[in-house]
């Protein structure tokens, strides 16, 4: 389908194309993944910051494709759809907006649990990963949940310099200075 479906194909030639160069079709991978991803960021997230799936879900989901595309493309010194970072975010804004006093967001539209990366994490968690994430990206500590930012946000971001206001990530040299406790 032209959902979410497309963006993880995407995504895979997108990373195909970055980390095995060495194939003769490797060029033709990352540009027909970036393409897809370009154009997909910007009508899978909606301007609101919702799920053109209007799913809080499969938010969630779209929402770590892109922010790793964009964490990707930074690494690599390409650059991404003007707008995405825009994106990334309204839908953190979004998942503010609809979380309720305790960070719970409401089961809206389609619901199958769908998480990219699985840190044996409920979708609960995973969006106040995001909303950590975001605090740190876009110096919004409002997003901030919990005293200390999450296992999947120092494994994605390492080091970060804090947001103001919010308490500072652990330091950290990634995963191997990460703890986390089996599921």
């Amino acid at each position: 389908s032209n959902n979410n479906h497309a963006i993880a194909e995407a995504f895979a030639l997108f990373l195909m194309g970055v980390y095995l160069p060495g194939f003769t079709e490797a060029r033709q991978w990352l540009a027909f993944g970036r393409a897809v991803l370009d154009r997909e960021g910007l009508r899978q997230i909606l301007a609101d910051g919702g799920s053109h799936e209007y799913s809080t879900t499969y938010l969630s989901f779209v929402f770590d494709f892109f922010l790793l595309y964009k964490l990707v493309c930074e690494k690599q010194n390409l650059t991404y759809a003007e707008g995405l970072n825009d994106r990334l975010l309204q839908a953190c804004t979004y998942i503010h907006a609809l979380a309720d006093q305790h960070g719970h967001l409401p089961n809206i539209g389609d619901q199958d649990s769908a998480i990219l990366v699985d840190f044996c994490q409920d979708n609960q968690a995973n969006f106040h990963s995001i909303l950590n994430t975001g605090a740190l990206l876009f110096n919004r500590p409002e997003f901030r949940r919990g005293g200390s930012a999450d296992f999947k946000t120092l494994l994605l971001l390492g080091e970060i310099a804090p947001v103001t206001g919010a308490s500072p990530p652990a330091k950290t040299d990634g995963i191997a200075a990460a703890t986390h406790e089996a599921c």
